[in-house]
């Protein structure tokens, strides 16, 4: 999983065949999985997915349908659905979904680099995909309560109260975008249309 997925865990058993080059074979087939679970390092959250939870192996592929999954830290809940792919086991490609009515999706510190932290509960759905090396997040939910994001304006000359935030900089907004761009986490794009609560 690289950087993107870490402490993948768990003791797998099932009936499955392999076939063709021994680097790269056609996989077909179920596992059954005990224990398992994974973590987000950029997100900081780790889940537990539900006992007895069956993934197929299709090609190349290892599928998810509808599989239960639990936080950690908070005990939210959601569904994992798709597919996470490889080629020669060395290629990794997720196309993951996740759906929930209350689930973490994001619980990290503070720090001289965050570009943003803190803790976020969502009811909607997000997706991760792409190549383990260049992954896409999307979310697309609003908050629920406990939320508590930050962005922080450390590069910002001052901040002033305009509808949400208004910038006042010798810098324009799209410069300042550019180079919160340029600084941001490498591999990794963020595309969030959030629903912001009172909560």
């Amino acid at each position: 999983g690289e950087d993107v997925l870490s402490k993948v865990r768990g003791s797998a058993s099932g009936n499955f065949t392999l076939k063709g080059f021994l680097r790269n074979p056609e996989m077909d087939g179920s596992l059954t999985l005990k224990g398992a679970g994974l973590t987000f390092p950029y997100l900081n959250i780790d889940y537990n997915l539900a006992e007895d939870t069956s993934i197929g192996l299709q090609g190349q592929s290892f599928v998810f349908n509808n599989v239960g999954m639990r936080d950690t830290k908070f005990g939210t809940r959601g569904v994992l659905s798709g597919d996470i792919t490889h080629q020669n086991f060395e290629k990794w490609s997720l196309n993951l979904d996740i759906d929930s009515n209350n689930l973490l999706v994001l619980n990290t510190k503070d720090s001289p680099e965050a570009l943003y932290y803190g803790t976020g509960f969502i009811d909607g759905s997000a997706s991760i995909t792409g190549l383990t090396s260049s992954i896409t997040i999307t979310v697309n939910a609003k908050t629920m309560p406990r939320t508590k994001f930050v962005i922080p304006l450390k590069d910002i000359a001052s901040v002033d109260n305009y509808r949400l935030i208004h910038f006042k900089s010798e810098k324009t907004l799209e410069d300042l975008q550019k180079e919160l761009a340029i600084g941001a986490i490498e591999g990794v794009s963020l595309n969030i249309d959030l629903e912001v609560t009172k909560d």
